[in-house]
């Protein structure tokens, strides 16, 4: 049997079921006829286009996604450590949910510093006499200040942890417990 549908853009709608859809024609309407197998056939196409047309969204928006994982990791990161912080009673467990924030901070500000194909700005030239012959191209170069920024960070988020931990020594020598609800009880005593 000859293919009975040729593809165009339109509206259908066939026994009260309507669908804006992109390519539906009947390619002949003398062998078609509205028998029950036929209009199975119509409403598959249909169904067809759609899910189409959905699929192809899905793939894209699949691919958004892969394709900035380097922030979706820091936003996990940075929900774990912020889980930590808000919902363990352990005071360890909330110094571990700090640091991991920290990392997921550090993560996302270096990953918006990366720039594909870019080099190190570093001129080779220097102030020589040369230098006025050379021009600066800035979009050759990665951006610094993210990076150097970062590096200070994890200077702090070390001196921070430090200083964590060596609190949460003197508490436990004080209270000879960790969890926060048990501290909180012998403070109230």
């Amino acid at each position: 049997m000859p293919d009975l549908l040729t593809k165009i853009s339109g509206t259908c709608e066939v026994f009260g079921f309507k669908a804006e859809v992109e390519k539906v024609k009947i390619a002949n309407p003398s062998v078609f006829s509205l028998q029950p197998k036929n209009v199975k056939r119509l409403k598959a196409s249909l169904i067809a286009t759609k899910l189409s047309k959905k699929l192809k969204r899905m793939e894209e928006t699949l691919q958004y996604i892969i394709g900035k994982y380097n922030y979706w990791a820091a936003i996990i990161l940075l929900l774990i450590g912020l889980y930590g912080m808000i919902a363990k009673n352990n005071l360890m467990k909330k110094v571990i949910g700090m640091s991991i924030f920290q990392a997921a901070i550090i993560l996302f500000y270096v990953s918006i510093g990366e720039k594909k194909g870019a080099t190190i700005p570093i001129l080779s030239h220097g102030h020589s006499d040369h230098a006025v012959e050379h021009a600066i191209e800035a979009v050759q170069y990665a951006n610094p200040l993210p990076h150097v920024l970062m590096l200070t960070a994890i200077v702090v988020g070390v001196s921070t942890l430090g200083v964590a931990l060596a609190i949460l020594q003197k508490v436990y020598r004080v209270h000879r417990t960790i969890e926060e609800d048990e501290i909180l009880e012998t403070i109230d005593e």
